[in-house]
């Protein structure tokens, strides 16, 4: 086995596939098509309800573009008590509002190992083959059990040695489930060199002496990821919506997705590097999380980051917090954006 294939799996089940990730500008998603009681209705916007909902600077009613007020104090406060409580740990975090700009990061420039947050590249490397190849999400791939006897799997789909399953499949279980034998099948199929050409595409840098255990990705770094699905900058329209649906379908419920209210979808990706420990239990050393958050008229960007000497149980507790005070903070200020409501609620402060 090749250094290069050990660092590829060792990102994803007990290893690593490095990468780093550039920043996009957003495109434009569609010109207008119709107009009715001032409501700008773009192409896009109907065949492509999670990307970008604004055009060409074009304001679409509904969306609430006015800044938000920073509430940074509020997130501190809970990391600097969670680190006051849990000594040696180390907390990330990163929100940017979709639609006007306010962004929030605290110890931003911390390095991570990211863990099953790399699977959503190798998603994107799929569905990129799939603009000029789609017959590619309907070829079946056998599953050979003996391929995979090593491959630690925690939450994916349980496979039948023999059978075929389709790519579309697969990429269900690789982002829905985070399934470790998936991802290991779609990484054969799309082969070294289309990875790497979308490692390059996107300013991704890999360096050969990483481990399983390097730290190489920071919060704000990976949370662009999410801004070019969102903005179609990377993948097209038809596929970053395909790549943005299967994390809305993700099976976690933990995080992110516990802070924030039940009817609001997220698309959204867990990452979990852990270890066995002397007495064969599952210890999570680092626990991430990433989310689109719909909000209707306020979508957002939020990513925690976390590593250090304190069970999983209280890392997701913490990621809950912070995604229940950014959720209610970003819920207050909507409902205060009017003129005088928003004279009134300043006041109040």
């Amino acid at each position: 086995m090749t250094s290069k294939t050990r660092l590829l799996l060792g990102s994803i089940f007990l290893s690593i596939l490095t990468f780093g990730l550039g920043y996009f500008v957003s495109k434009g998603s569609g010109k207008p098509i119709s107009k009715k009681n001032d409501k700008v209705v773009t192409a896009s916007s109907q065949l492509f309800p999670y990307l970008n909902p604004i055009s060409e600077c074009i304001r679409q009613k509904g969306m609430n573009v006015d800044e938000l007020m920073s509430f940074r104090p509020k997130i501190e406060q809970r990391i600097d008590d969670f680190c006051k409580q849990y000594k040696g740990v180390v907390v990330s975090y990163y929100f940017r509002d979709l639609n006007n700009g306010l962004s929030i990061g605290i110890n931003e420039k911390q390095l991570f190992s990211p863990a099953s947050l790399m699977k959503v590249p190798i998603l994107i490397a799929v569905l990129k083959e799939a603009e000029t190849n789609p017959g590619i999400l309907d070829k079946a791939i056998q599953y050979n059990e003996r391929d995979f006897s090593m491959v630690d799997e925690e939450a994916g789909i349980a496979k039948v040695d023999g059978n075929l399953y389709p790519v579309n499949v697969l990429l269900e279980h690789c982002i829905m489930y985070s399934d470790n034998r998936a991802t290991l099948m779609l990484m054969a199929l799309i082969g070294k060199d289309k990875l790497i050409k979308v490692e390059d595409d996107l300013n991704l840098h890999i360096k050969n002496e990483y481990t399983e255990q390097t730290n190489f990705v920071s919060v704000k770094h990976y949370a662009g990821v999410f801004r070019i699905l969102y903005n179609a900058a990377y993948l097209n329209e038809s596929m970053s919506e395909r790549a943005l649906e299967l994390m809305l379908k993700s099976k976690y419920a933990g995080g992110i997705r516990k802070g924030v209210a039940a009817d609001i979808r997220i698309a959204h990706k867990y990452g979990e590097r852990d270890i066995i420990n002397a007495l064969g239990e599952r210890e999570a050393i680092q626990l991430h999380h990433f989310g689109l958050v719909y909000h209707p008229t306020k979508p957002f960007i939020l990513g925690v980051m976390t590593r250090g000497p304190v069970s999983k149980v209280e890392k997701e507790k913490l990621i809950s917090d912070l995604s229940q005070i950014t959720y209610n903070e970003v819920e207050l200020q909507v409902k205060h954006s009017s003129p005088e409501s928003r004279k009134n609620f300043l006041k109040d402060l």
